[in-house]
Formats: structure tokens, sequence, C-alpha cells
């Protein structure tokens, strides 16, 4: 169909504006358009929901009229309008499924899509259709973006196009060792977890494993740290009554971004017992090791990646809780192996997945998709 050329005298200005299709509940999205607003950028999200972490005054939300499904496809020629009033330079949309669909069905170039883990691990599978779906929302989409090589690769089963990985890492400056005021004796060695409780994450073998811990070390005061909160936060809490590891088992529910570094200092060891690939990166695994803590983590998605084996952690294989138990007892078991895989995570992290060099790949990944692709969408 024709293209309506919606840029003018105006595209001076208009080059620096961008607009995010993406959840402003997530931390994910906030940390982007934080990021880009304190690089002096225009930045506008359009959300189906309400933040739940402070996003910069700067950024202007958008709330388009329909917030539940079938919201997506809905909002569509509301977003259109949103698009012509804004004339941004380009478009990032998050989460193919979504956002993606929404997205591809404004019809605007150039368009970003970044593929987040369950839409390209989970959704494609539900049906016929929805792989229909998830094909045509990739192939509408000038730059896709995986924030692993793992999910990369999974992607490319759905696209022909060539999918650019843009990690999604920590700043070093928040994310480091930290004297903290722990919630445990100076003698306990704390094992556990910072994140969402649900079922994906696998929480529940960290708990069967930490039993079997208590078990292996009778006379080591352990302590389980489970710090998030989640639809299953009342299972899990049972599942430790069950077990009988209540007592030494903490669970603080959620707690904002900005303090998660503070729990991570009351760690000794980090661990990840996810159970599915939509766990497509691992931003709390980096997080840990950029506080210097040796992380476990389970053999699924872009987990891996981002623990290298044997030398800032170890990687055992998914829902064994003997597994990620015996990793656990290695560690605490040997106190010098935990200090140096920790210092090794945190180097690993600086070289691989500094928050600030990720942000300036994405500004040169706007740059280049903006300098390149024509500007505009259907009449």
């Amino acid at each position: 169909s024709a293209r309506l050329e919606i840029m003018s005298s105006n595209r001076q200005v208009a080059s620096r504006r961008l607009l995010y299709m993406a959840s402003a509940r997530t931390i994910h999205t906030v940390r982007w358009v934080n990021a880009m607003a304190r690089n002096r950028l225009d930045v506008h999200l359009l959300s189906l929901d309400s933040p739940t972490e402070p996003i910069d005054p700067r950024v202007t939300l958008h709330f388009p009229p329909f917030r539940r499904q079938p919201g997506y496809i809905a909002n569509s020629l509301w977003s259109r309008r949103l698009i012509r009033q804004l004339m941004p330079a380009l478009v990032h949309s998050h989460y193919a499924s979504g956002y993606g669909t929404l997205a591809a069905l404004c019809g605007f170039h150039p368009t970003i899509l970044s593929v987040w883990g369950s839409d390209v691990y989970e959704f494609p599978y539900r049906s016929p259709l929805h792989r229909w779906l998830l094909k045509f929302n990739l192939s509408r989409a000038d730059r896709v973006l995986s924030t692993s090589h793992a999910m990369a690769i999974q992607t490319q089963r759905f696209t022909d196009k060539q999918i650019t990985v843009t990690p999604f890492g920590v700043d070093l400056e928040n994310f480091r060792p930290l004297p903290v005021r722990s919630l445990f004796s100076s003698g306990d060695i704390v094992v556990g977890t910072v994140k969402t409780l649900e079922v994906k994450y696998g929480i529940e073998y960290l708990i069967r494993a930490f039993r079997l811990l208590k078990d292996m070390l009778p006379a080591t005061p352990l302590k389980l740290l489970i710090v998030g909160g989640g639809s299953q936060r009342a299972r899990l809490e049972s599942l430790a009554r069950e077990l009988g590891v209540w007592a030494d088992t903490r669970f603080t529910g959620h707690v904002g971004h900005d303090e998660v570094p503070q729990y991570f200092n009351m760690l000794d060891i980090a661990v990840m017992p996810s159970i599915y690939d939509s766990e497509s990166f691992g931003v709390s695994a980096i997080e840990a090791s950029a506080c210097c803590k040796p992380v476990v983590v389970c053999d699924v998605g872009g987990l891996p990646e981002v623990v290298e084996d044997g030398v800032t952690g170890l990687v055992v294989e998914s829902r064994n809780e003997v597994a990620i138990a015996t990793a656990i007892g290695r560690l605490v078991a040997e106190p010098g192996l935990r200090s140096k895989m920790g210092q090794a995570g945190r180097e690993r992290v600086g070289k691989l997945y500094e928050w600030n060099a990720n942000v300036e790949q994405m500004l040169s990944i706007y740059d280049e998709v903006a300098g390149s692709v024509p500007v505009g969408m259907p009449a």
C-alpha cells in the first residue's frame, strides 16, 4: 500500500524522538526508557500497564484506551494516530507477541522489535495461528533484537532476518560488593535467589535442594533467602514448612529494584534454578556476579551463556534438586572457591554486560536503523 511520509521540516527534533511500545510494569522497560531519557532523547512510552518502578520524569507516558485483552489489536488505530502526532525517529517494541503485534499493525517504519523469551519459546507453539502471528510480527520489523545468543537461535526458527544480540546488563556502580545490615547472623552461610516467584523460575527446586543440603551438612549454619513476590509465594512458603526448613528460610516479598543489590550482598551463594528456556538471558545471575557472588544456575535458556561453568559459577541440570544441592554444597565447603568465582564473575560482567556499554550499543543501533530506513507508515 501507499506510504504516508510523516517526517517534515521538524526532522531535526523528531530524529531525537523515540516511541517505545512496552510494558511499563517491568523493570526492563523502565531501565531502557530511563537510560534513553538520560541520554537526552525525547522518549515516549506507550503501555497498557501502569509503572511499578520510578520512571524518569522526562519520559512521556501514553496509555491507550483499551488496557486489557485484546488491547494489542484494539489499540492499533489509536496508536497510529499517536505515531502521526509524535513523528518519532523510530518505534521500538518489546515482546514479539503482544506489543510486537501492535507495532506490526501500525505499519510504521523504522520499527525495532526486541524478543523477550516466552514470546518465541512458548507463544508460537500454542497453535498454527500463534506461529503465523509471530512470523508476521517479525517480518514487519526493520531490525530484530535478542538479549542472548540462545534466544537469537530460537528466534531464527521464525524469521530469515539477522538477529542482533543486545545484552541487558547491570550498572556496576549499583551492583557491587557493599556492606549491608544482613537479616542473618555473621556466622550463617546464606544461600538464596532474587527472582519473581513464578513456576518457570524453579524456586521449588531450590527449596528442595536446601532441604537436602541441610541433611548433607547438619552442623553448618545454613540459611535460605528468597527475595521477590509472585503468584507462587504461598505455595512455596507451604513447601518450606512441609520440608521442615521454614525456620531457616526468609521470604521478603517484592522489593524495589534499587534494593536488590542489598539483598545480593546478604548472600554467600546465589542460585537461579529456572526450569524453562524462556529464561532467555539471566539478569539476576549477572547482578549476583557483579556483587562478587558465585552463582549456581540451571542449563536452560541463556543462563549457561552468562555463567562460565567452573569459573564464575556452576551450571547444573534443571529440575534436579540433587544436582543443585551438590553444587551448593561444593561452594559451601570451599570458601576460597566462592571468593575466586565471585571475583571472576564481576570481571566477566565488566567485560560483557556493563550497562552503559549496552546502552551505547543500543544507541548505535538506533542511529544505524534511523539512518537507513525511510520513515513513514501506510496511508
